[in-house]
């Protein structure tokens, strides 16, 4: 990738990996059991069990989406969370306000596309490997 592609990469990848931790961490430090409440209203099998599989879905996904290294393996679940989401509000229309498919739409179609291009240069590991070896080259 071009600088300029690498630096869009982490630009997409710190948005939506910190509205991922946001939520997730919302449902994991407080909110479990509104969110699973709501989830049994959907007619989600095991609402809890599903409730905190979606809050550490977000939350660890979100991190991973940050630092970029095993951004593919993450895209998964967080795809599949985003997938649940959109079937469950897919009877309350568009817009994100009336409940509807606008946020989780937005958010697996840009895991989607991250997924596919990757996470670029500007990741953890290759930061860490970086170090060690300028580390190494000042010896």
């Amino acid at each position: 990738m071009k600088m300029n592609e690498d630096l869009a990469v982490l630009l997409l990848r710190a948005a939506v990996g910190g509205v991922l931790i946001y939520h997730g961490q919302e449902k994991l430090f407080g909110g479990i059991a509104g969110f699973a409440g709501y989830l049994k209203h959907l007619g989600v099998p095991a609402p809890e069990l599903s409730a905190w599989l979606s809050g550490l879905t977000e939350f660890c996904g979100g991190i991973v989406l940050v630092l970029g290294t095993g951004l593919r393996i993450a895209a998964i679940p967080i795809l599949f969370n985003m997938l649940v989401a959109v079937w469950s509000s897919r009877g309350n229309g568009f817009s994100v306000l009336k409940g509807g498919i606008e946020y989780p739409t937005i958010i697996g179609v840009v895991v989607l596309a991250l997924l596919l291009a990757g996470p670029g240069s500007f990741t953890i590991a290759k930061l860490i490997k970086s170090m060690k070896s300028s580390g190494e080259s000042t010896k």
